[in-house]
């Protein structure tokens, strides 16, 4: 966005009022902040970030973290250091693997915010549009339904309530490159606002995603659809694409219809993986794919480091599942 462009301030992220609710509420955290003392200081054991499962101390805990201090160490920080900082990427390719060289831009999360509108955002991709959709697979998290028959909703000023998103067809077209380029290849669907919609949200997105030639997962109309990864082949390599979410907010599937969203509470400790397993299982086993990409939705906010639940159930993706690459 280039700041000559139009009269607007290039930010505006708070109206006065805005301003005033937040500095109430920072007040209030630092308050509290007095009486629990260091214990808020690092993540707390296990916090799932799931505001379905919160008690009214997870959600103090929570604007703590949001509004007031972001989390600078872990509950291990000196562990979790050491681990980064020894991480060996290398890694054996397979014999039998296809030869050749791929490039994979990713990007995200793509969300329904009130500036991003084609008045305000004319030369949104101009600086890194050219390289960024000329990979060979263009991926990113969708993190929102786009319903044509619903009005959108945008991301509120001040995050109190429950939100529910929806976006635009011109707000996707910023998204998916103004037509300039090529756009994405591939979408994840499965995140914390992939209810926010209801069922009619899920069918609307899919509908308009594949009026696109976009591929998506995370989200299905029909079971069948929700059992498979999703499968490209780019010069000779096929990739198979999972999307999982850990939350849908305080929204539900329908009891009947329970593989609408892929979701799976991989914020907790010792989740039970089988249903990723499972799909990965029909990509490998079955020879479908060389390269396994899971798009995970899942983590704690606002902290420097994953915490040890977090980095725990990583590990066990790769090495339960046989994921190539979240």
């Amino acid at each position: 966005m280039r700041k000559n462009d139009f009269k607007l301030k290039v930010v505006s992220p708070y109206s006065f009022q805005g301003k005033c609710l937040v500095l109430c509420i920072q007040f209030l955290g630092w308050v509290i902040f007095l009486f629990v003392g260091k214990k808020w200081s690092r993540p707390l054991p296990n916090f799932t970030d799931d505001s379905s499962r919160f008690g009214f101390k997870d959600i103090l805990f929570f604007s703590w973290k949001y509004y007031c201090h972001l989390l600078e160490k872990d509950d291990n920080y000196d562990k979790s250091k050491s681990t980064f900082a020894d991480v060996d990427f290398s890694f054996d390719i397979p014999k039998d693997m296809p030869s050749a060289q791929i490039t994979l831009h990713a990007g995200g999360d793509l969300m329904p915010y009130s500036w991003i509108q084609e008045r305000y955002c004319p030369h949104l991709w101009d600086d890194i549009g050219d390289r960024f959709f000329a990979a060979d697979l263009v991926i990113a998290n969708l993190e929102t339904p786009i319903l044509l028959s619903k009005p959108k909703s945008l991301v509120p000023e001040v995050m109190l309530n429950e939100m529910h998103f929806n976006a635009d067809r011109q707000m996707f077209g910023l998204f998916n490159g103004q037509n300039k380029y090529k756009g994405f290849d591939f979408l994840s669907t499965a995140n914390n606002h992939s209810m926010d919609m209801g069922e009619e949200g899920v069918n609307g997105s899919i509908e308009f995603l594949r009026s696109k030639g976009i591929r998506q997962h995370g989200i299905a109309s029909k079971a069948e659809d929700a059992i498979a990864p999703v499968y490209i082949e780019i010069k000779g390599i096929r990739f198979a694409f999972m999307s999982w979410t850990y939350s849908l907010n305080k929204c539900k599937v329908p009891d009947d219809k329970p593989w609408m969203v892929n979701h799976l509470r991989v914020n907790e400790s010792g989740v039970d993986l089988s249903p990723i397993i499972a799909q990965a299982r029909e990509a490998k086993i079955n020879g479908k794919a060389d390269v396994l990409i899971l798009s995970l939705h899942y983590g704690n906010a606002y902290q420097s480091y994953p915490a040890i639940h977090i980095r725990e159930n990583t590990s066990r993706i790769f090495c339960e599942a046989g994921i190539d690459l979240i």
